[in-house]
């Protein structure tokens, strides 16, 4: 994969973008307790286990605007944290939260910015 110096990776996705119904990270904490559409660009993650056990995971993307946290809890984790990779960018549908101040992303649903199909059904 190519990665562009000049400008962030999601420029090339302008269109789709315009037609993704999705809200700027810059603007995540004015909607908490809300449900939303987010479109990010994956940078990190972390495979935690809850206190049953079971994988979870905490994943950074970014938008052209910010940084934003996601949480993928189990259920979310099983159906799709093992299809992402930082080949292409996402579109994330969930609720958003806010724990000390912070504003994140539960993770209920992941597709495709070139597609809205799920990335794993």
């Amino acid at each position: 994969m190519m990665m562009l110096v000049s400008c962030h990776p999601l420029v090339p996705y302008r269109r789709q973008l315009a037609r993704s119904g999705r809200i700027e990270a810059a603007d995540l904490d004015n909607w908490v307790g809300r449900y939303v559409t987010l479109v990010g660009w994956w940078v990190t993650g972390k495979v935690v286990q809850t206190h049953k056990g079971q994988p979870m995971e905490f994943i950074t993307f970014e938008d052209t605007t910010a940084i934003f946290d996601t949480t993928f809890f189990p259920n979310a984790y099983n159906r799709f944290c093992r299809k992402l990779s930082r080949q292409r960018p996402y579109v994330l549908k969930g609720r958003v939260d806010e724990e000390f101040g912070v504003a994140t992303l539960n993770v209920e649903w992941v597709g495709f910015l070139d597609g809205e199909s799920a990335v794993s059904d």
